[in-house]
């Protein structure tokens, strides 16, 4: 899954707008009562309250916090820069403009590069003094935009900790002084993240302060026809918003098309695989599959869903799973000069432990069954011009069977036995070397095999 954090927060005010004009439309179908206008109102005025205290003392708090973290970040950088970066060397300059920038827009004011601590520690200009006027008299507007001020000031004070320590690579420094760098920075990238978390619950506290606001409006307002059309409409229109979002954040999920389990995984985080290389491989969770290829003169005899015995060389020809065919492939595939169709089958059973992917299979297809038949060893019947033949034994007493087969040719006769070559018609051919007898011969005879 690729980075989402932004579609993600995009998908929360998506997801917050449709329920905002969904519960707008659901008021106005469903008509205001008394009982439900004053819900309505508990739940507004406590939704204006939390926004409240969002944006005014809650974000107080946490810009002051925020802004004594960027002073003390910058009392340590002060003490680096005196012992090491007091000079005019071209190092010197650079810590001296960057700190210069970072206090000047704290401040509000210059010629601050080279201060000491205890001087700047004492202006109340600039961001400090909006701090100290919103804490007598809230401006919620203000307040935002005084968070968005702190957040740009402390990413300011991280870059300019990040050149000071890079510049401590230069000279003779301890692991101390390093380690009180790296400490501020560490400091700083947590008030950034308390300053960036606060002004998502102001965001959440407004999508919730609007659709309480919502909610109460629709509850004393009477319903139109105008009304209901132009709620149906904002439903749509949010549904579609969330929709295009979901399918932004669709494109950075990678999706099995089925279910199963990971068997591997051949790319790394940050890797760029290129097209058409296998990366993931998915064992599916339904019944395991035999890929064939069948020849062509035999493709015709197969149909899906016949019955299919299957044995595998790893448990011998005494193991015998059953399955069916569910699939031929209407293309050939040449495979050493003979075109074969590629057909699956699937085993009835699941969740076999035995089965195993990669292992050779030997196939019994069965295309159809009779019972009660006649049959007959296939090697018994002959053809000749065209009509396939078996020949009969008769014995010379049986005066039934002679007169059945009095029309027909004798090829050898005996003291004993009479043979006789009779006409038959052929139905089914078994994979055990026997062949169905349509008409030609009854129960009973004695055939003679070749």
């Amino acid at each position: 899954m690729l980075d989402t954090g932004e579609l993600s927060a995009q998908r929360m005010n998506a997801v917050a707008n449709l329920d905002s004009v969904k519960a707008k439309m659901d008021q106005i179908l469903s008509g205001a009562r008394q009982e439900d206008v004053n819900i309505a109102q508990i739940n507004y005025d406590n939704a204006l309250k939390n926004l409240n205290n969002a944006k005014t003392k809650n974000s107080l708090d946490v810009i002051r916090n925020a802004l004594n973290g960027a002073l003390n970040a910058m009392v340590s950088y002060t003490d680096i820069q005196y012992v090491y970066f007091s000079d005019n060397s071209n190092d010197s300059t650079i810590i001296a403009n960057q700190k210069e920038d970072i206090l000047q827009y704290i401040f509000k004011t210059s010629q601050l590069g080279r201060t000491n601590s205890w001087y700047f520690l004492n202006l109340k200009s600039g961001l400090i003094d909006s701090l100290n006027r919103l804490d007598q008299n809230y401006n919620a507007d203000q307040i935002k935009l005084l968070l968005g001020d702190t957040k740009t000031a402390l990413y300011r004070t991280k870059d300019g900790l990040d050149i000071m320590y890079s510049k401590m690579n230069g000279v003779v420094s301890t692991e101390a002084e390093k380690t009180k760098i790296s400490n501020a920075k560490t400091s700083i990238l947590s008030q950034i993240s308390s300053l960036i978390s606060q002004e998502q619950t102001i965001t959440m506290a407004e999508a919730s302060f609007n659709n309480a606001e919502a909610q109460l409006n629709l509850k004393k307002a009477p319903a139109t026809e105008f009304d209901i059309t132009m709620a149906m409409a904002q439903v749509t229109q949010a549904e579609a918003g969330l929709a295009l979002i979901d399918a932004q954040i669709s494109k950075n999920l990678i999706r099995s098309p089925i279910g199963g389990i990971v068997a591997s995984s051949d790319i790394q985080r940050g890797e760029i695989s290129s097209p058409g290389k296998v990366v993931i491989t998915i064992l599916g969770d339904s019944n395991y599959e035999i890929t064939a290829n069948i020849p062509e003169a035999d493709i015709t005899k197969v149909r899906v869903d016949n019955v299919v015995k299957v044995t595998l060389d790893a448990f011998g020809q005494d193991v015998i799973w059953q399955a069916k065919v569910t699939s031929i492939y209407p293309s050939e595939k040449m495979i050493e000069g003979v075109p074969t169709y590629e057909t699956k089958i699937q085993f009835d059973v699941n969740g076999d432990e035995r089965i195993k992917t990669g292992l050779t299979a030997n196939l019994e297809i069965t295309n159809a069954i009779k019972d009660n038949i006649i049959n007959v060893p296939s090697r018994s019947i002959y053809e000749k011009d065209g009509q396939k033949f078996v020949k009969v034994v008769v014995q010379n007493d049986d005066n039934i069977a002679m007169t059945r087969f009095a029309n027909l040719s004798e090829t050898i006769e005996n003291k004993k036995t009479i043979i006789y070559e009779v006409p038959i018609s052929v139905g089914l051919k078994g994979s055990d070397g026997k062949t169905e007898i349509i008409f030609g011969i009854e129960e009973g005879d004695n055939i003679l095999i070749q």
